[in-house]
């Protein structure tokens, strides 16, 4: 009869070049694959163009749980956006808020700012899927309570959509101890590789996943 050969170090060694290659392709190949394509397509950078007139009706939706000391600059910061108010809903959704947060963002209202509370605490998720029946935009813009949007990030997002193709668009994130210079290298480089990989994509087809800090849905 014959006898099996011992495996000896060959397997854990198979194991060991294929673990690294799978790494190597997700962080390398993947994204040195789509620069390839992009340079074979001749695909132009995405410049969406600013219109003077004629934006559609949007909707920005903020999911929110006990951000009593940040809420009222948060909303501050969305009405300063530069987009048309009559054209613009602000929906706050609280998630069973405890703190007072909502008795803040009740006196936002005469500004336009409308509150549904939840009867209790079920997770940003949730609270994102009961904003649905209350909102009217045609474009639905999601954002976070601890979020600093640029004024002029929401025109730049729903101008994607004049493309008729598009049906999602990300915003792009900046740390705020990046700004502060607080950020440290490490962290830097990998934010500064997620977005480089993201732009490839969306120059391409599509993005794989939008940023939770802002994003906008059709």
């Amino acid at each position: 009869m014959g006898q099996a050969m011992p495996l000896g170090p060959t397997l854990p060694l198979v194991l060991l070049v294929a673990a690294v290659a799978l790494c190597a392709y997700t962080y390398l190949g993947y994204p040195a694959i789509l620069e390839l394509l992009r340079v074979i397509r001749r695909v132009p950078p995405h410049q969406p163009r600013r219109r003077a007139t004629d934006w559609p009706t949007i909707s920005v939706a903020l999911p929110v749980y006990n951000e009593v000391e940040g809420i009222a600059g948060t909303l501050e910061r969305i009405l300063a956006i530069e987009y048309p108010a009559e054209r613009r809903q602000i929906l706050v959704v609280s998630d069973a808020s405890t703190d007072g947060t909502d008795e803040i963002v009740t006196r936002f209202a005469p500004r336009g700012v409308e509150l549904v509370r939840l009867p209790q605490r079920c997770g940003k998720t949730v609270a994102e899927n009961a904003a649905r029946s209350h909102l009217t935009g045609e474009i639905i813009v999601n954002t976070d309570a601890s979020v600093r949007i640029d004024v002029g990030a929401v025109k730049h997002l729903v101008a994607a959509f004049d493309d008729p193709s598009v049906g999602v668009a990300s915003g792009r994130d900046v740390s705020v101890s990046n700004v502060d210079h607080r950020l440290n290298p490490g962290e830097q480089a990998y934010v500064g590789y997620e977005l480089w990989v993201r732009d490839l994509e969306s120059s391409l087809s599509g993005i794989v996943g939008a940023s939770g800090c802002l994003y906008a849905i059709r």
